[in-house]
């Protein structure tokens, strides 16, 4: 049920039971019908006014809580810019200030997120060209040997720099590892 359901249904029960107590209390009295038939419409007026009247201040709740509900809607779809728009009551004004804080920073965050994903992804890219180039020269190498366009007496000098290129992959895995676990420790961070 929405809230203004609630309102009007309080303010109806109120009325109600003002009206009743209006009846019992206006029957132990010593007047006319037609005096307790005034007094009854009169109060019934007063009730639907004072009913308006509260649906009339109550307006600007509503309309605050649908643009409370707009914003976070458009949070969701990551339009993380959103001005002040509630100018009462006092206490959806603080809470919009606090959401448009909170907005503030999620897109502060988003922002550091998807520049992480970047960078992330520039050094793998780089990181696979680099291994690339020692394996190429390695394959190049061994199929040189392996056709015998090497000869013999220079297999140790190529043997040698296939273990350098070797070693060379080497660390560029270790860094690729090492890439690995700080993204996972940074997973692990924004998890607590």
């Amino acid at each position: 049920m929405r809230l203004r359901t609630y309102i009007v249904i309080g303010y109806l029960m109120s009325m109600l039971i003002t009206i009743a107590g209006l009846i019992v209390g206006l029957n132990q009295m010593l007047i006319t019908i037609e005096d307790i038939s005034y007094i009854l419409v009169i109060a019934l007026i007063a009730s639907v006014a004072g009913g308006i009247v509260n649906m009339i201040l109550l307006s600007n709740v509503f309309s605050s809580l649908k643009r409370l509900k707009k914003k976070i809607q458009a949070i969701s779809e990551r339009n993380f810019d959103s001005g002040q728009l509630i100018k009462c009551p006092l206490e959806f004004k603080d809470l919009e200030e606090a959401f448009n804080q909170m907005s503030s920073e999620l897109k502060v965050s988003f922002e550091s997120l998807s520049e992480s994903e970047h960078e992330k992804s520039m050094m793998i890219a780089q990181l696979s060209h680099d291994i690339k180039t020692p394996l190429t020269s390695i394959q190049a190498t061994v199929e040189g040997i392996l056709d015998g366009v090497i000869p013999r007496e220079e297999e140790r000098h190529y043997l040698n720099t296939i273990s350098r290129q070797t070693n060379r992959l080497n660390q560029l895995v270790e860094e690729l590892h090492m890439v690995s676990l700080n993204d996972q420790k940074q997973d692990d961070k924004q998890q607590l």
